[in-house]
């Protein structure tokens, strides 16, 4: 069955403190962008949702694409500005795979920049 954009951003979700910042970020380990069933913006309308209940500053949903190597971004909340790019969503990662070694030191070294 197909998962709802919600049902991601309830499985695994781990909650950060970064610069006075909540951040949550939410990680799918998929075996391919072609298996989500969401829009781009069903799943950001979703973030935003989410982020708003939550009491989130930002709120980043990261698909994992195993046949990819890399990770697919999405972000909500009122600091998702920081961390979009002129780019079409979702943003996508070479080689980042790792919530704690890769994702959460970039989105930190980002934060840091902007505030």
């Amino acid at each position: 069955a197909q998962k709802s954009a919600s049902r991601f951003l309830e499985e695994d979700v781990k909650a950060f403190t970064i610069e006075s910042r909540n951040v949550l970020i939410a990680q799918a380990v998929i075996p391919s962008i072609e298996d989500i069933a969401c829009t781009a913006q069903q799943i950001e309308e979703a973030l935003e949702e989410q982020a708003l209940r939550k009491g989130a500053d930002l709120f980043v949903m990261v698909f994992t694409d195993i046949l990819q190597k890399g990770s697919y971004f999405y972000f909500g909340g009122p600091l998702k500005s920081v961390l979009e790019t002129t780019e079409q969503t979702p943003l996508f990662m070479e080689h980042v795979l790792s919530r704690k070694n890769q994702i959460l030191p970039w989105i930190t070294n980002r934060l840091k920049d902007a505030l």
